[in-house]
C-alpha cells in the first residue's frame, strides 16, 4: 500500500511537471527530458511524405507554442516525449520520374519540377511506334530502382 501511494505521488508529479515536498520526504525535482520533434512534408498528388527535420525541444512546450515555432505545419501527434508536425505540399514528391522524348532522344526528368536529369543516347525513331507514342506522352515511374530498371530497358 505504501509503495502504491508513493508511485501515485511520483506519477502525478511527473505528469504535472512539478515537485512537491512533504515533511518526511526529500524534494523531488522532475527534469525536462525534452521532446523529439519530427517534421514531415506530405505531397497532395502522390500521398508520399518526406522527413524534413528532426529536433529536440522542451517537453513543457504547449501545442500553440509548437505551432508558433513551426509556421505552416499542423500538429499530427503530441506526446510527452514526441511530436509530429506535418506540412502539406502541392504536387508530387521528388521520387517520381518522367521518361519523355527530348530532342529526338530518350530523356528522364524529375516529375515534380521538370528538371532534366539525363539523356540516353538512343534515337526515339529507332523504337517501335507504340514506344514512340508512349515517350511522346511521357512515361511516369516511381522510385530510383524503377527508374534505373526502366533506363536499363531502353539502353539495352
Amino acid at each position: 500500500m505504501k509503495h502504491t501511494a508513493l508511485f501515485l505521488l511520483l506519477f502525478s508529479m511527473i505528469l504535472t511537471g512539478c515537485s512537491q515536498k512533504s515533511s518526511d520526504q526529500p524534494a523531488l525535482v522532475v527534469e525536462d527530458m525534452g521532446r523529439n520533434i519530427l517534421l514531415q512534408e506530405v505531397f497532395a498528388d502522390c500521398g508520399h511524405s518526406d522527413i524534413v527535420g528532426r529536433e529536440k525541444r522542451s517537453a513543457k512546450e504547449t501545442e500553440s507554442e509548437l505551432l508558433k515555432a513551426y509556421p505552416g505545419f499542423t500538429l499530427s501527434a503530441l506526446g510527452a516525449t514526441h511530436a509530429t508536425l506535418i506540412k502539406q505540399r502541392n504536387g508530387k514528391c521528388g521520387e517520381h520520374y518522367l521518361f519523355q522524348e527530348y530532342k529526338g532522344k530518350i530523356a528522364v526528368f524529375r516529375e515534380n519540377n521538370k528538371a532534366l536529369l539525363d539523356v540516353l543516347d538512343v534515337s526515339v525513331g529507332q523504337l517501335r511506334k507504340q514506344d514512340q507514342k508512349m515517350l511522346k506522352d511521357g512515361i511516369s515511374v516511381y522510385g530510383k530502382e524503377e527508374c534505373a530498371a526502366f533506363w536499363d530497358d531502353f539502353g539495352s
